[in-house]
């Protein structure tokens, strides 16, 4: 786990594990219907990034602390990539309301495919509240 201060004190915590369902879900993107399942190594997800089919992404944005190292680096198609987004601009302003201030991203995985399944993003206050969470489906 690494904590990052500045705009909010975060943390990263990337695995395979699921995040118990909290007060307040939301889900956005559709899975694509592509089956990533054969792409099991970054040699083969760098091929599908130069001809388009996916992305590079960092799972945990570096608008809220996240960093470039290989942990918090991943591969999924671009509709995923762009619900991503949407997810970061909604936290970045519960963020700056002061909702939030801790965060966990969780990619999960199908078998031995290093394209997530989906991307939880799990959130609170250390002041108590509502928690959040944000599901983005990838395939």
């Amino acid at each position: 786990m690494i904590r990052r201060g500045g705009l909010a004190a975060f943390s990263l915590a990337i695995s395979v594990m699921a995040i118990a369902s909290p007060a307040h879900a939301e889900t956005v993107a559709k899975p694509e219907s592509a089956d990533y399942s054969l792409i099991t190594t970054k040699a083969k997800a760098l091929s599908l990034v130069r001809s388009g089919v996916l992305v590079r992404i960092l799972f945990f944005p570096v608008e809220l602390g996240g960093e470039d190292v290989p942990a918090n680096r991943g591969f999924v198609p671009p509709a995923a990539a762009t619900a991503q987004r949407h997810v970061v601009a909604d936290l970045i302003d519960k963020v700056r309301l002061g909702t939030l201030d801790q965060m966990t991203v969780t990619p999960d995985y199908k078998g031995k495919s290093i394209v997530p399944t989906r991307i939880l993003f799990h959130a609170s206050s250390t002041k108590g509240g509502k928690r959040w969470t944000a599901r983005v489906a990838v395939w």
